[in-house]
């Protein structure tokens, strides 16, 4: 998608229209979610995930058609499966500026990803906040990466992808730590979650936007195809296991059954956040960025958050038994 759009733009407006499309995607994903939001508060929970389901494939039937009516470009050199093969353990692996920061990528994506869904999972189970409320908190989580967006496109090109992420892990440091101080019910209240929300947003936008234009810095131009994708299929794959890893002892069992979370571990995650995040700036410091030599960025114009992923946190928090409970009651209850 990236390669069909670039051919198709003239190079002198391409900054303009994806910093556009990236400021109305967020503004989008807001609307997206407000109304997200609003279908958990006036319907039950299954039907508003199925009017979810249905407004996404409208959503992509739509885009479909849309695609369609685009014209072609000259298509790229195809990337045999034997050469991804054999190039991809040493892209990996080999020593050089790309495999450096691919891994501090990696760090950075299996400290991050769990924050959103474990959040969503703990807002539910431990202060018990609606589905809705936390629908709401999506909403500041788009507004920052809004907010992030708005600064970047016209700074990043004339200072670099390196401070914003420092800002990146800075920010998810700050909210790590303002998260461990809620749970030791230091802080409170609805305003400091929407906060670390905010936050979270702003950090992931910063480090996404940074990242699309570090790596054409360290990617070879003949093979930029090959390292864009080893990138983010390592970061995504490995990235991904994370929050499964932490699952598997960070959920826990409260009295009658109820779903709940081992607080005393989620706060260790958290410390573990922090230290991370303390050790990948330090490296990421260290990194070499030519800033005087113009490289156009790779950028994914909806890939920073996706609504309907952010939706989906909610899918885990459902109490179907709970459910099924109410809806045929028991023997014993109708006795």
């Amino acid at each position: 998608m990236t390669t069909w759009l670039l051919g198709l733009l003239p190079p002198a407006v391409r900054g303009r229209y994806f910093a556009s499309d990236q400021f109305l995607s967020g503004v989008g994903g807001v609307g997206t979610l407000i109304a997200c939001a609003a279908l958990f508060a006036l319907l039950p929970i299954y039907q508003a995930l199925l009017v979810q389901y249905v407004i996404a494939l409208i959503g992509s039937t739509l885009s479909y058609y849309s695609l369609k009516r685009l014209p072609d470009i000259e298509r790229p050199t195809a990337i045999s499966l034997s050469s991804v093969l054999r190039d991809t353990p040493r892209i990996m692996f080999a020593r050089s500026e790309f495999r450096r920061y691919l891994w501090l990528a990696v760090g950075y994506a299996v400290i991050t990803t769990p924050i959103p869904p474990f959040a969503a999972y703990y807002l539910k189970v431990g202060p018990q906040l609606s589905a809705g409320v936390i629908m709401q908190f999506e909403v500041l989580r788009y507004l920052g990466v809004i907010a992030g967006a708005w600064m970047l496109r016209r700074r990043i090109d004339a200072v670099g992808a390196k401070p914003f992420f420092l800002l990146a892990l800075g920010l998810i440091a700050f909210t790590a730590v303002i998260f461990w101080l809620y749970l030791q019910q230091i802080v409170g209240g609805l305003v400091t979650v929407g906060g670390v929300y905010f936050a979270v947003g702003f950090g992931a936008v910063c480090w996404n936007i940074a990242n699309l234009h570090y790596l054409p810095k360290i990617s070879p131009a003949d093979e930029r195809v090959l390292f864009v994708s080893v990138h983010g299929a390592v970061t995504a794959c490995i990235g991904g296991c994370a929050p499964i890893l932490w699952g598997l002892v960070l959920k826990s069992v409260g009295p009658g059954g109820v779903p709940a979370v081992d607080v005393g571990l989620f706060q260790w995650f958290f410390a573990s956040v922090v230290a991370v995040a303390s050790v990948l700036s330090v490296l990421i410091a260290r990194l070499h960025e030519d800033t005087k030599t113009h490289v156009d960025p790779i950028i994914i114009g909806n890939a920073v958050l996706n609504p309907f992923r952010a939706a989906s946190y909610l899918v885990n928090l459902i109490d179907a038994k709970g459910i099924v409970r109410e809806v045929v009651p028991s023997r014993s209850d109708r006795k």
